[in-house]
């Protein structure tokens, strides 16, 4: 479900959020969000936001200044799974859900299993640097832990067990 702006049940999904924190990967995606309207400005907060294998992907940051006003922030993160089939728990995915690009009189237009236009957060979670998530790509699909592994702390490279 996107947080659909000020309201009850927007104010609802915020406090099931706790208090922000590099700790909860929602948190994050709106923090980055935050910073990319000014990335020119907020180039070192945008550093410590993502995740440094990232970086030359990322430039200078610019190009990405519109995405706050166009797209509401998912708030239910997923897990991919790996090649076992089991969920790679350091790896999150938060989806940008357009606002104005498409129209959703008759409700959102799913192509694929995917909500046309709709974009994906991912994100890597980093004990290493500072203990918490960081950024890693915004693109139209999330990323497998394979494509990330490069990026995974060693620690976290470990599939836990599932019952």
């Amino acid at each position: 479900m996107a947080a659909p702006g000020p309201g009850p049940e927007w104010e609802r999904t915020v406090e099931s959020l706790g208090p922000p924190s590099n700790q909860h990967p929602v948190w994050v995606t709106l923090t980055i969000l935050q910073l990319l309207t000014n990335p020119l400005e907020r180039t070192a907060d945008l550093l410590h936001a993502t995740t440094p294998e990232s970086w030359p992907a990322w430039g200078d940051f610019t190009g990405c200044e519109d995405l706050q006003d166009a797209f509401g922030v998912g708030s239910n993160p997923r897990h991919p799974f790996g090649p076992d089939w089991t969920p790679a728990l350091d790896i999150a995915s938060v989806m940008l859900i357009p606002l104005r690009t498409v129209d959703y009189s008759n409700g959102p237009v799913w192509v694929e299993g995917l909500i046309e236009g709709a974009l994906a957060v991912t994100l890597i979670h980093r004990p290493d640097l500072l203990g918490g998530w960081r950024v890693h790509q915004i693109g139209p699909e999330s990323l497998t832990p394979e494509a990330v592994d490069h990026a995974r702390a060693p620690v976290n490279r470990q599939y836990p067990e599932t019952p």
